[in-house]
């Protein structure tokens, strides 16, 4: 259906939309205005026919990958009257069904992006330490070590950082 992306998303921020107004043109140039109709206004067009349903899916990360690749851009107001305009809305109607649903989803979605079953978690430790030791002869001491060095003065070499840092950890376990 032809902007079915938009009018999800703008059926989703009606009942929230209890101060000021939300214009969105969809990608087609088709206006959506969601709110109260009053100031303050902003408008802003969505060039993506799938922000829509991406916003609704998950508004936090979206919002800002849109204005950042330009599928969403602002043409009444600024970046800061957009985010103002719905956050308001939203602190607002915290109690609403449309709120509780939106902090359900992303909720759900948190839980999604950490899911770390035993096959993801051994990918991601081989993908962050299965790098060559030329890497890290780059920005280690020669004893590579991987944790926070011990300066004692402000003229220490890293070296001589880490060394101080194996001798006061050695005494404070009175090695």
């Amino acid at each position: 259906m032809y902007g079915s992306s938009v009018v999800l998303f703008a059926r989703f921020l009606k009942p929230l939309m209890k101060r000021g107004t939300l214009v969105i043109i969809d990608h087609k140039g088709v206006r959506h205005d969601v709110g109260t109709g009053s100031d303050p206004k902003v408008t802003v067009t969505f060039h993506d026919p799938q922000l829509g349903t991406k916003l609704f899916i998950n508004p936090a990360l979206y919002a800002g990958e849109g204005y950042m690749d330009g599928t969403l851009t602002i043409e009444d107001g600024d970046l800061f009257d957009m985010l103002d305009l719905v956050m308001s809305n939203i602190r607002a109607t915290h109690g609403h069904w449309a709120a509780r649903m939106l902090k359900s989803i992303e909720r759900f979605g948190g839980l999604l992006r950490t899911y770390n079953p035993v096959s993801r978690s051994a990918n991601n430790v081989a993908h962050h330490y299965d790098l060559s030791s030329t890497l890290y002869e780059r920005f280690l001491d020669e004893d590579m070590q991987y944790s926070m060095a011990y300066y004692k003065s402000h003229n220490d070499t890293l070296e001589q950082a880490q060394r101080q840092k194996v001798d006061h950890v050695a005494a404070k376990l009175r090695l």
